[in-house]
């Protein structure tokens, strides 16, 4: 880690850098998560016991600690639930702007976060609160990478 201290608009700050390699262990439902998304499924877990359904899913119910059971998920549209649009890159980000969003899939108890496609031109990235989106899995990269939110027109 390297710590210097920079101006910025006039005030003082310090700047880090850190250059580190992360491993994350994706588990159970992670795996058959990423799996199924290069198959081009959606794996959800459904609670064995309060039968919600759980998207990202997870091995076990948060609420009532049952264990899931995993599943092809079919719905693909739902609703936007959060946002942010970024203009700003930062290292390892897609081209900006571009956008972050939450949003819970029709027929899901939980939400699911992914890239969502903006209007570059719009200070909202053209979405809002509420706002119908589509999960389409693209063709290239791995697991996460290739999930986008595409507003339903």
């Amino acid at each position: 880690m390297t710590l210097r201290p920079v101006e910025v608009r006039g005030h003082l700050a310090l700047e880090e850098h850190w250059d580190l390699r992360h491993r994350h262990a994706l588990g159970r439902a992670g795996e058959a998560f990423a799996r199924g998304v290069e198959r081009g499924a959606i794996v959800a877990a459904r609670c064995a016991g309060c039968r919600r359904v759980l998207l990202p899913p997870r091995v076990f119910c948060e609420r009532c600690f049952c264990d899931t059971e995993l599943f092809d998920f079919e719905s693909r549209e739902g609703e936007l639930l959060s946002f942010t649009v970024v203009r700003m890159p930062f290292a390892g980000s897609p081209p900006t702007p571009f956008g972050i969003a939450y949003a819970r899939l029709d027929g899901s108890d939980t939400a699911l976060g992914a890239l969502v496609e903006i209007d570059p031109d719009q200070a909202d990235g053209g979405l809002a609160i509420g706002t119908r989106v589509e999960l389409a899995i693209l063709d290239s990269g791995f697991g996460m990478e290739r999930l986008r939110y595409r507003p339903v027109r």
